[in-house]
């Protein structure tokens, strides 16, 4: 067996891999358009085991600007076929050369998968928190219903991306996973990314003023088309005060207007508030996940 790192020589090996296994692991970053636009010598740096010319394993970081200027990374995958142990160290290690400018590198994982558990508490990882998918159908969607003085305004690229990052940034300055501030720049370049829907950002105005945004967007869950509820965030006057359903139910308007059958999104198991709201209002547990982290 060897380690190679993945260049363009390996990168069809790397990505079939990643297609063949990605059914029973957290898939966020193995879509066919996250996996074609790999940048492997800058964000993306990837390792396969190779064992006679048969990918049994592979390893991948995610290290964007918005990752790095947190100090942290996140797996795309950590796994091997038989579950090796030699091939889970010997992927392991050729990563860890990657980490040196971060201090915490985070791994989701389906909750059932104790074989996969033991493998990473083994080599130093230990849990961070859980989280929840979440869907439902979208047949029916409660209207918005707004007191008077608020109001719904969709996102104006070139407009509004200051609003957007206020609202985000202030809401989830402890959010676990979310803490680092975004900018200007990555909120236009997010209303413009594939996986956008035609007014898919929502704001909610009060006299005027941004306090509360939704964001829709798309993506494929089990082979069906999924409106993708999130981030979801109110500046933290305006939080318990009813609106966050309100925003909710913005967001499953604008999914339902681009003619999705279906809605998702994720939860943090610990934002109790958030897990009851959403199952309040139709959402039901499809799967839960384990966050682990490392720290090089």
């Amino acid at each position: 067996m060897e380690i190679v790192k993945v260049t363009a020589q390996h990168a069809d090996a790397f990505i079939q891999y990643c297609k063949s296994h990605r059914d029973s692991l957290d898939d966020s970053y193995l879509g066919d358009d996250e996996l074609k636009a790999l940048k492997l010598e800058k964000d993306d740096p990837s390792y396969i085991a190779l064992d006679r010319d048969e990918v049994i394993g592979a390893v991948s970081l995610r290290m964007d600007d918005y990752l790095l200027r947190g100090k942290k990374a996140r797996f795309r995958i950590l796994h091997s076929k038989d579950n090796s142990s030699i091939v889970y160290d010997q992927l392991f290690n050729a990563i860890k050369t990657e980490m040196a400018s971060i201090e915490t590198a985070v791994l989701f994982i389906p909750e059932g998968m104790a074989s996969v558990r033991d493998q990473l508490i083994r080599l130093g990882f230990q849990v961070a928190r859980f989280s929840y998918l979440l869907t439902r159908k979208l047949q029916q969607v409660p209207a918005v219903q707004l007191t008077e003085g608020y109001s719904v305004k969709i996102f104006e690229l070139g407009k509004d991306e200051e609003a957007y990052c206020h609202i985000r940034n202030t809401a989830f300055s402890t959010l676990a996973g979310s803490e680092t501030p975004i900018t200007p720049e990555e909120t236009a370049k997010l209303a413009v990314r594939k996986d956008s829907v035609p007014n898919g950002i929502r704001f909610i105005l009060h006299h005027g003023r941004a306090i509360g945004l939704v964001r829709v967007a798309k993506d494929l869950y089990n082979g069906i088309p999924y409106a993708v509820i999130g981030p979801l965030a109110l500046l933290p006057d305006y939080q318990k005060k009813g609106l966050g359903r309100q925003l909710l139910r913005a967001g499953l308007t604008a999914g339902l207007e681009s003619g999705f059958d279906h809605a998702i999104l994720s939860v943090n198991a610990e934002n109790e508030l958030a897990v009851r709201l959403y199952t309040s209002e139709g959402f039901t547990t499809e799967e839960s996940f384990v966050c682990y982290h490392y720290k090089p």
